[in-house]
């Protein structure tokens, strides 16, 4: 785990615990919030604007299954633009494929990269 703060917070209800008393619950509030917390995977991803017509709708649902796409905008006015994150594995081979498509009016822009969770 990396970039974790805990914070415990004990209101005095009479008892006193002594120094171990206070490390042991202090201590123990932690492990229980560690156990219950979910852990996410960081993966380094190009993001891709693609800007297609409607009737390309399941040419661009299969790009998002062959190369593990994550969608994380889109817009629908005219054309559908989606934004995307791509695995940095598969950006080489997903540009191809979307210069193949500019036939059918599938358009793109290979943006930054950076970090995201899953």
């Amino acid at each position: 785990m990396v970039d974790v703060c805990a914070v415990v917070v004990r209101y005095f209800g009479g008892t006193k615990l002594g120094k171990s008393g206070l490390i042991e619950s202090y201590g123990e509030s932690i492990r229980l919030a560690i156990e219950a917390a979910k852990l996410l995977e960081i993966k380094l991803v190009q993001f891709v604007q693609v800007t297609y017509p409607y009737s390309q709708e399941n040419t661009i649902n299969k790009l998002i299954l062959d190369y593990e796409l994550e969608e994380q905008e889109a817009d629908y006015l005219a054309n559908v633009s989606k934004l995307f994150a791509c695995p940095v594995k598969n950006v080489s081979t997903f540009k191809a494929s979307l210069e193949a498509l500019e036939h059918l009016s599938i358009s793109h822009k290979m943006l930054h990269k950076s970090y995201i969770y899953l």
